[in-house]
């Protein structure tokens, strides 16, 4: 298991974005075609393009919070179109030394080989991302921040809520999709934008709730 990763930055103001035309950002596999992940015909989405959908609603998510959150320096990220919105996602090179790279990329995994697996899998039942305060002893202190992502799955789909925007985010009507996911990115941006910044040394960890189908029906700490 990963350990949790204190992030250590200069203290700066949350990034203004204006929500009305862009957000930022995403984190995309590199084999992952964002456009591809948004149904464009009118027929019932697929429990598959479901979870696909919901796989980038949650990698836009983090990535739009450690974007204007100033988790991680400018060149963690890559410039992406999703849901006709310009977006910055996170794309961490791995052959690249330097802490902020390497955090960056073990976030990554956290989402594409932890949470991702398990929702995969039909066991994850929510992912919440969370940033602590880091004491003196450089262990994390007070909640900062915490964004939960909580599933629900039916025999025919997988759907997603947040604690930041309500409501079920997956319908079964692909135009749907890609106002809710536009919904998602403006929300987002509207709600970092109004909180204070970040202390310089924060903590940063991904917990994951799995549900009753799970063989071992437990939370876990990444």
């Amino acid at each position: 298991m990963v350990k949790p990763r204190v992030l250590k930055r200069t203290p700066k103001g949350p990034k203004k974005t204006n929500a009305t035309t862009e957000a930022s950002p995403a984190v995309i596999s590199p084999s992952l075609s964002m456009a591809k992940a948004l149904p464009t015909t009118p027929e019932q989405i697929t429990r598959l393009q479901s979870t696909n959908v919901i796989k980038n609603m949650i990698r836009v998510s983090v990535s739009e919070i450690c974007y204007l959150r100033n988790l991680f320096p400018e060149d963690v990220f890559r410039k992406r179109v999703y849901a006709d919105m310009h977006i910055n996602c996170l794309a961490p090179n791995k052959d690249v030394a330097g802490t902020s790279m390497q955090d960056a990329l073990t976030l990554t995994l956290w989402m594409e080989e932890g949470a991702f697996e398990a929702l995969e899998k039909e066991y994850l039942e929510q992912l919440a991302f969370c940033i602590y305060g880091v004491g003196s002893d450089s262990k994390p202190t007070k909640l900062l921040e915490s964004y939960s992502f909580k599933i629900r799955s039916t025999p025919d789909a997988v759907t997603l809520s947040t604690n930041f925007l309500g409501g079920e985010l997956v319908s079964s009507k692909p135009d749907k999709v890609k106002e809710q996911a536009i919904q998602l990115i403006r929300s987002l941006v509207s709600i970092t934008n109004s909180l204070d910044a970040l202390p310089g040394n924060r903590f940063i960890t991904m917990k994951l709730t799995y549900n009753s189908g799970s063989p071992n029906p437990r939370s876990s700490e990444d």
